[in-house]
């Protein structure tokens, strides 16, 4: 990719989005687009991404795109494969990457078949899993955090 040559680098702080989370990307969009924005040389655009209205992506002028996105479409790999279909440079990883590891279960397993340490959990998908649950909970511990399989931030966390 070749970037603008007027002299700085030019981002697009994409932020909001759809989703349970928007209020919190709005927020982190912000916070960063203001820390870029005292950074000599560079040109900040913030901008509240709809999906239904992406014409900034095709903004030429724009040399990166940085994602401060939370929630399913702009952690879940959605955004990631829009902006790498158009190849554009972006901050993060790319869409396979960000679907699993927004994926708790498929991250988990994921990260077991390398060997790696993850805490022990129980995958609950219907209600005859629910049925059972007393036992499988038996053989984990105490206290438990319950959280959604494919949320971001704190979305749907319990701590029973």
């Amino acid at each position: 990719m070749d970037f603008n040559t007027s002299g700085g680098l030019k981002v697009a702080v994409l932020m909001g989005a759809i989703g349970s989370e928007r209020q919190v990307s709005l927020a982190s969009g912000k916070c960063i687009a203001d820390a870029l924005k005292k950074i000599p040389d560079i040109e900040i655009i913030d901008h509240d991404f709809l999906p239904d209205k992406p014409w900034i992506l095709d903004d030429k002028t724009i040399d990166v795109f940085f994602l401060a996105f939370h929630g399913e479409f702009g952690e879940g790999g959605d955004m990631q494969e829009i902006c790498e279909r158009k190849k554009l440079l972006f901050t993060g990883c790319d869409s396979k990457s960000s679907r699993l590891a927004f994926d708790k279960i498929a991250c988990k397993e994921a990260l077991e078949k390398a060997r790696l340490p993850t805490p022990r959990a129980v995958e609950i998908r219907n209600q005859q899993q629910l049925a059972d649950i007393e036992s499988k909970l038996e053989a984990i511990g105490k206290k438990f955090v319950i959280k959604p399989i494919k949320q971001g931030s704190s979305v749907g966390i319990q701590i029973v």
